[in-house]
C-alpha cells in the first residue's frame, strides 16, 4: 500500500515503478493486490499507520486471521519493488503443488494429458516442463542432465517430463514444434496455458540448473 501527498515530487517518481512491477507480478500469476491511499485527504488513516513521509509504503498480510503490517524499506526502483514483493509473497505464503504421495523432493514427475491441469495449474510453485520422447535423441542427451539439475534445486523448483509422443494434445495445447521442447511456468498462482513461457538456454546440466535458480530471484 503507497501512502502519499499528491504534492510530493518523490511520488511522481515512484509511482509508476510500482505500477510497473505490480503489472510484471500480476501478469506473473502473484496474487498481490496493490493501493494507494492520498494521506493528505485521509488523515486518520496516516495517523493510523504512522505515515511520516511521502512517498511510504507498507507491506499488509493476514498471518492466522490477523492483518499484519510491515514497512517497505527497498529502493524506488522497478526491480528492487518487484523482487522485494516476490520475495516477501514466497516468505508469506506455503509452497503448494498438488504432488503424488510417493512424490519426493528432487525428482522428476511424470505428467500427461490425465493429471497435468490438476498438478499444474493448481500450483504457486515454479515449473521447468520438458516435453520428449523415447526415441528422441537429443532428449535422451538431456535426459540426465534434467534430472540432475532437478535433485539439486530439490523443492526450490518443479521439473517434469511430458512425452509428447503420447500425449498429443498436450503438445498441440503447448505448440510443441520440435524436441525436446522445455516450457516453464514462474511462481504464483493463476497458470493456464498462456502463461507457459519458452526457454530457449542450453542442454547442459548447468544450463538448465543456472536457468531455474534464477526464477527464483
Amino acid at each position: 500500500m503507497l501512502f502519499y501527498v499528491p504534492w510530493c515530487e518523490h511520488v511522481q517518481t515512484f509511482s509508476p515503478n510500482l505500477e510497473a512491477a505490480a503489472e510484471d507480478l500480476i501478469s506473473k500469476g502473484y496474487d498481490i493486490k496493490f493501493g494507494a491511499v492520498d494521506v493528505s485527504t485521509n488523515k486518520k488513516t496516516g495517523w493510523k499507520y504512522q505515515i511520516d513521509r511521502s512517498p511510504f509504503v507498507k507491506i499488509f498480510f493476514n498471518e492466522e486471521g490477523e492483518w499484519i503490517a510491515t514497512d517497505y524499506s527497498g529502493s524506488s526502483e522497478e526491480n528492487s519493488i518487484s523482487t522485494f514483493c516476490s520475495e516477501f509473497f514466497r516468505g508469506t505464503n506455503m509452497p503448494y503443488s498438488n504432488l503424488p504421495d510417493s512424490f519426493v523432493d528432487g525428482d522428476v514427475i511424470e505428467l500427461d494429458e490425465s493429471n497435468f491441469d490438476e498438478v499444474v495449474f493448481s500450483s504457486n510453485e515454479i515449473w521447468m516442463l520438458t516435453f520428449s520422447a523415447p526415441w528422441c535423441y537429443h532428449c535422451n542427451l538431456m535426459k540426465p542432465n534434467w534430472a540432475a539439475a532437478a535433485k539439486e534445486l530439490g523443492a526450490n523448483v518443479r521439473f517434469a517430463v511430458i512425452n509428447a509422443d503420447v500425449n498429443r494434445g498436450l503438445a498441440r495445447r503447448f505448440f510443441v514444434k520440435k524436441l525436446p521442447s522445455v516450457k516453464f511456468y514462474d511462481a504464483g498462482y493463476g497458470k493456464d496455458d498462456s502463461k507457459a513461457q519458452l526457454y530457449s538456454s542450453g542442454r547442459e546440466k548447468q544450463d538448465i540448473l543456472n536457468f531455474a535458480t534464477d526464477l527464483r530471484t
